[in-house]
């Protein structure tokens, strides 16, 4: 893969937003979870196809910004409160640092250029 800003911060972005998978959860919140997570893929896998031109390239970036924009807010608002219930203060706390590194690498994305 390319060593360009873009992609190195949609490569990112896609390693970020990894699965949860906590028995506890309602099934549809871990089902909504993953859907999330395939559109974000999706979209990733759109972005890094041979052909691609610029200006899509900055339409999937920013799809891309506002799906995992949108998934972080879910997920720290309604997902993580529920784990800290089950799980403790721990985990949480550490999801909420990845997802501190994530919004990094959202800034990075929105502030690069496709040409960069």
């Amino acid at each position: 893969m390319g060593g360009d800003p873009i992609t190195h911060a949609v490569q990112g972005l896609i390693s970020a937003v990894t699965p949860v998978s906590i028995s506890s959860l309602s099934k549809d919140i871990v089902v909504l979870i993953k859907e999330d997570h395939d559109r974000v893929r999706v979209l990733y896998d759109q972005f890094k196809m041979p052909g691609t031109n610029a200006q899509q390239k900055r339409q999937l970036a920013w799809n891309i910004i506002r799906e995992v924009s949108l998934h972080s807010c879910k997920e720290e608002e309604v997902v993580y409160p529920a784990l800290r219930d089950v799980l403790g203060d721990l985990t949480p706390d550490h999801l909420l640092s990845e997802h501190q590194e994530l919004k990094e690498l959202l800034s990075v994305l929105d502030s690069s250029d496709v040409s960069d």
